[in-house]
């Protein structure tokens, strides 16, 4: 199999941004409200049937080419459908404070979303504003020790 080449995958979104993504990706923005784009994605955007799906250079979409043969991308490994790639890796540039929002666990999503996956995340911080913060919130108390040990992991 040869590579695919995947060209740029900026996502539209309610939140303002996409601006740096743009500029590392050497792409002028269709709009200022591009903030996401979505690297690889055999998924789309939830009540969509295409925005997110990754686009070949021949128009392809990638989860056609996964599912058109699924052991020679990923091998055998059963996943939720045929294009099932399990992750879904994306590059952030909010120019926005986002709203607060929550990310289910799999018993959650699997219960309440008919979704196998939660939704863990690691975040590699590129640049930042002078004034940005990151909030994180946990569903139970995590002392300092606590919150290294989980960070070294």
């Amino acid at each position: 199999m040869k590579p695919v080449l995947l060209p740029p995958n900026p996502v539209q979104h309610f939140y303002l941004g996409g601006d740096r993504i743009a500029a590392l990706r050497g792409i002028v923005p269709e709009t200022d409200r591009q903030p996401e784009e979505w690297l690889g994605s055999t998924v789309s955007r939830f009540g969509s049937d295409e925005i997110g799906l990754a686009i070949a250079e021949d128009g392809s979409f990638l989860r056609d080419l996964v599912t058109a043969d699924r052991a020679g991308w990923v091998g055998a490994r059963g996943g939720r459908d045929a294009a099932d790639l399990g992750i879904l890796v994306k590059l952030l540039d909010a120019r926005q404070r986002l709203p607060v929002h929550v990310h289910p666990d799999r018993g959650f999503a699997g219960a309440h979303l008919d979704c196998p996956y939660g939704k863990t995340e690691a975040w590699f911080v590129l640049e930042t504003e002078d004034d940005c913060a990151v909030h994180v919130g946990w569903n139970q108390d995590v002392d300092r020790d606590e919150l290294d040990r989980r960070r070294d992991a």
